[in-house]
């Protein structure tokens, strides 16, 4: 018996070989898996299911069955969550704005003195702006960075609670996905797409994605 037909509720089952393609699309499959596959199925092994006769809690979950559950629970809440994480990067970013983080950007800074027309008298040239822009986005990628570290010395020196009140590791945290979410909001199109893409991707990947940690 394959390990599919032992797992009645496995996103490879379901999906077919769809699954396994790199331009896998979830939206094509939402309605068939709602339609197939009871909530309990998929959130049991995650959050608990009390139905007295839920097979999921008859039986252990083994790690194969356990990301099948992961992934069915990413198909299925896939277009509430690419919209919810869309509009959290743009309010990010709106935030951001407001509090004057982008007033530096070149495009905005250098506008006036820019234009793509080859023919317009101008002092900075398309190739210019867009070295200038380039250097900017590492700037962002850095401040990133830099909230990383202060959650790594929050940790590392043992502070609870942050001068904001806040608990420190958990408030470092929440800044390095406000600053991502910031950048996208700037630069990525659809982050949220691509976020439950690249989820449902990582989970057909080897144990630790083939690297030793």
């Amino acid at each position: 018996m394959s390990s599919d037909d032992k797992n009645p509720f496995s996103i490879k089952s379901a999906f077919g070989t769809a699954f396994d393609d790199s331009g896998f699309d979830p939206a094509d499959f939402r309605e068939e898996v709602e339609t197939q596959i009871d909530v309990c199925t998929y959130r049991g092994a995650l959050d608990g299911c009390h139905a007295a006769d839920c097979p999921v809690h008859d039986r252990e979950v083994d790690e194969d069955e356990w990301k099948d559950r992961i992934a069915l629970r990413v198909v299925t809440s896939g277009e509430q969550f690419e919209r919810a994480l869309n509009e959290l990067s743009m309010t990010c970013y709106h935030v951001s704005q407001a509090q004057g983080f982008w007033n530096d950007d070149p495009r905005v800074m250098l506008g006036d003195l820019y234009s793509p027309d080859e023919h317009k008298d101008r002092m900075i040239s398309p190739s210019e702006m867009d070295s200038l822009e380039l250097h900017y986005k590492a700037t962002k990628l850095a401040l990133i960075a830099s909230e990383t570290t202060e959650a790594l010395e929050a940790i590392r020196k043992g502070v609870d609670t942050s001068e904001h009140g806040f608990d420190a590791e958990a408030e470092e945290i929440a800044d390095i996905i406000i600053r991502c979410l910031d950048y996208s909001g700037r630069y990525i199109e659809n982050i949220g797409e691509i976020v439950q893409r690249k989820i449902l991707f990582n989970i057909q990947r080897k144990k630790k994605h083939g690297k030793k940690f």
